[in-house]
């Protein structure tokens, strides 16, 4: 499984946290779900279905389950291309930390075996000026 080491972003933007794996060829057709957890608070945030190309949705994730209550998390890869890549938009800095990526198959299972960190920047505060 590949993964960024770190990914940095401003406040209020959004991410893409990258998470590509390989696997032997197989001629099956890759059906699954696709896991991301924050590692600090251990929590799944984002969990979609994927029931291969032949399904009417395509390359289209089904079933979104996005733990935070909103709709802050996309997935942007293509698991037939071995990406199971997220994008994360509206970012705080509470969305700071390290992020792990599971893939589970039909044919087996992948995770990653350290975390993509993302360092959220907020804006350059201004210092108070007083003038005379």
């Amino acid at each position: 499984m590949t993964i960024a080491d770190e990914v940095r972003a401003e406040e209020g933007g959004s991410a893409v946290l990258p998470c590509s794996f390989t696997h032997p060829h197989t001629n099956l057709t890759l059906t699954g779900s696709i896991l991301w957890y924050k590692e600090e608070t251990r929590a799944f945030i984002f969990k979609c279905t994927y029931r291969g190309p032949d399904h009417s949705q395509g390359e289209l994730c089904e079933n979104v389950i996005q733990w935070d209550g909103g709709n802050r998390f996309r997935f942007v890869g293509n698991l037939s291309n071995k990406d199971a890549s997220i994008m994360m938009e509206g970012l705080s800095q509470e969305d700071g930390g390290s992020y792990r990526c599971r893939v589970e198959l039909n044919i087996d299972k992948f995770g990653s075996g350290k975390g993509t960190r993302l360092k959220v920047e907020g804006e350059e505060q201004c210092s108070d000026v007083s003038l005379p």
